[in-house]
Order: C-alpha cells, then structure tokens, then sequence
C-alpha cells in the first residue's frame, strides 16, 4: 500500500484503420505521464502548470520551433483539467488532455503462480 501523490497525463489517441474499403477511425484515451509531487497542494499547483504548457511529443513541430498550438483549458469541479490542442492552419492535428492531480493508493509487484 503506498499514498504518493502524483499528477496524471492523459491523452487521446486517434488510430486509423481500413474495413471494407473504408476509413475508420476510432480514439481512446492513454496514461501519458505519472509524474510525482510532494503532496495534493503541489499536485494541484504543477496540473495547472501542465494545463497551460504540456504538448505530446507527436504534435510538436521541429520545423516551426515557435509555433504553439490553439489550447482550451477548462478546471472542472473534482480539480481535473480538460484541455484541448489544436493546429488550426494547414494541417487537422488535434488533442485532448485530461491533467489530474491523483494519490496512489495501491502499487504491486507481478507475481506469478
């Protein structure tokens, strides 16, 4: 049992497949980042923090370093971050996050029989 505080990255992901001749696409949500803080104050300090500057890895553009794309973000009650990424110009990019400051509460090891 262990009750580290952390704060969660999470974002979408959007796949695309074909199926009979046609384009599917379907989008779900993965675990990003576990990053672990001090305590829920820091938790909730750094989730504002990543609210504002945390952009995945794939939709950074290295050949236009200054360029950032259009972020929402909204608080919502229970203290997660919904935020939404978006290149608007020239290309269909988009993202949502979902920060959320969190406490481990269980944390075990593989066993195998």
């Amino acid at each position: 049992m262990t009750n580290t505080w952390h704060v969660l990255v999470e974002e979408t992901r959007t796949l695309e497949r074909w199926l009979d001749h046609r384009q599917i696409e379907t989008e779900h949500w993965s675990l990003a980042v576990s990053e672990p803080v001090a305590g829920p104050e820091t938790a909730a300090d750094r989730a504002r923090e990543l609210a504002g500057a945390y952009l995945p890895d794939w939709m950074a553009r290295p050949d236009r370093p200054g360029d950032r794309p259009r972020r929402r973000a909204y608080l919502t009650a229970g203290g997660s971050w919904l935020v939404t990424l978006a290149h608007e110009k020239g290309r269909r990019d988009y993202c949502h996050l979902r920060i959320t400051p969190a406490q481990m509460m269980l944390d075990e090891a593989e066993t195998r029989g």
